[in-house]
């Protein structure tokens, strides 16, 4: 992959060079993150990167991210400014970030804990030099661990910068045990203001750190051009599942529901759109239930086709495409076992896609179940199963659930709210006093995202 074709033509250029101009007058903000992408179609979550290039209409966005073999070490991208710092002295040894995400990657390979200290230390020096080189009105950091770590730690001996830190799930929810909680609030009592992607999030938050002010704001999508219907004839028996192939995202539980679905339903098509590092793991669960969908192990005896035919690996779907899918499945399922938020949700009803999906906290906050979709007990097979089925089988609700589902996010998550409730916050972190005054009381259930119209940071709104 050449990393070169996705940076800008540096060619001078008149109106280039005005628009620079312009560019440089606008107020610094540093983004620390463990995500981004790499090169062009690159397949990593890009939740923080769409963020970002809408930002840099308002703000110079800086973007300090980790290094992966074959990426630029700085570039600009879609008006980011983005560096890439090496964490380790061998490239190829740089292996905790990026393919399924550092706690998966830890998992799967506890040697690669011995990375951490220089992941840590690295990206602090990276930040520090980038702090002196710029000045900077607020320093945005997504996850509480490690970049929040980073955003603190990088600060000693420095005035101090404003901190946003951006809390995604798995950090709040994953990082468990006394030491981990113990940084995790010492983190956050030394942020400006934490941002939580879901209300679900918004008690563990206030929790940890009750004296930092906490702003509900969810992740977003382009739900105007891009995840949006366009006519395009719906599958009969299509079952969609899009995500990254990682454990909580419960993908064996929704391959033992599938083989009751075909069952009931023997054209159904599984699609699997996505790639991680649990792949393998699952290609051999599925060949493992073709021997007993086949009758080798005595049972399901007499089925002539394989349910291996029936389950399709798409692998690693580029963003843009991703749409095309959503629009020609039946369902979209989101089995997921823990999830912060649950984008891919947002991705399908913008399509009018009818969606099953765990009944988690964070989801609930999306989905109103037989309303804008259906929801299954998480990791109950059988009932995911029976979800499934009622919507394949009844084809006026799943046309209901998908207006009305289309209608509920494209009114709360199109990125363009998003954004400008980001911007506003990171113009207003300097101002200590109105944050604290504007605290959002999420524990009673209350929402609070930012209107640019609304100069005192109070605005409420309820899903």
């Amino acid at each position: 992959m050449n990393a070169s074709l996705f940076k800008r033509a540096t060619m001078a250029d008149p109106v280039q060079d005005t628009c620079m101009s312009r560019a440089e007058q606008l107020p610094k903000i540093l983004v620390l993150t463990s995500t981004y992408p790499r090169w062009e179609k690159d397949w990593e979550p890009r939740f923080v990167f769409d963020l970002c290039r809408r930002l840099a209409r308002d703000f110079q966005v800086h973007v300090l991210a980790p290094h992966f073999p074959g990426s630029a070490r700085e570039e600009i991208l879609e008006g980011t400014r983005v560096t890439r710092y090496r964490y380790f002295f061998w490239e190829r040894g740089q292996t905790i970030t990026y393919d399924g995400g550092i706690l998966n990657r830890l998992r799967k390979n506890p040697f690669r804990f011995g990375l951490v200290p220089f992941f840590l230390f690295f990206q602090v020096v990276a930040a520090r030099r980038l702090m002196k080189q710029h000045d900077f009105i607020a320093l945005h950091a997504h996850w509480i661990i490690p970049q929040g770590l980073v955003a603190v730690l990088a600060q000693w001996g420095r005035p101090r910068i404003p901190v946003l830190c951006t809390s995604h799930g798995g950090d709040l929810f994953g990082l468990g045990g006394r030491f981990l909680e113990r940084i995790k609030r010492w983190v956050m009592t030394r942020c400006r203001c934490v941002t939580v992607v879901s209300q679900a999030m918004g008690g563990e938050a206030n929790r940890l750190a009750p004296l930092t002010p906490t702003r509900i704001i969810p992740m977003g999508t382009d739900l105007k051009s891009l995840f949006c219907p366009n006519g395009t004839e719906r599958s009969s028996s299509t079952i969609l599942f899009v995500g990254r192939l990682v454990d909580k995202k419960g993908v064996p539980q929704l391959l033992e529901a599938f083989a009751k679905v075909k069952k009931r339903h023997p054209s159904a098509q599984l699609c699997i759109a996505g790639w991680g590092p649990e792949e393998p793991v699952l290609r051999k669960q599925v060949e493992a239930m073709d021997r007993k969908w086949l009758g080798e192990d005595g049972i399901f005896s007499g089925k002539k086709e394989s349910l291996g035919e029936s389950i399709h690996f798409r692998g690693a779907v580029p963003h843009h495409d991703l749409p095309d899918f959503y629009r020609r499945a039946t369902v979209t399922v989101v089995p997921s076992i823990q999830e912060g938020f649950g984008l891919v949700i947002v991705e399908a009803l913008g399509c009018a896609s009818p969606v099953v999906a765990s009944s988690l906290p964070a989801i609930k906050d999306i989905l109103q179940d037989g309303v804008t979709g259906l929801l299954a007990h998480p990791g109950d097979v059988n009932h995911l199963a029976a979800q499934i089925c009622r919507l394949l089988e009844n084809e006026d609700e799943r046309a209901s659930l998908a207006r009305k589902g289309r209608e509920h996010v494209a009114a709360r998550f199109d990125w363009e709210a998003i954004a400008e409730s980001y911007k506003n916050l990171l113009l207003k972190l300097n101002g200590t006093t109105a944050l604290r005054q504007g605290r959002t009381s999420v524990l009673q259930g209350q929402q609070t995202i930012r209107n640019a119209s609304n100069s005192d940071m109070t605005t409420r709104i309820r899903f």
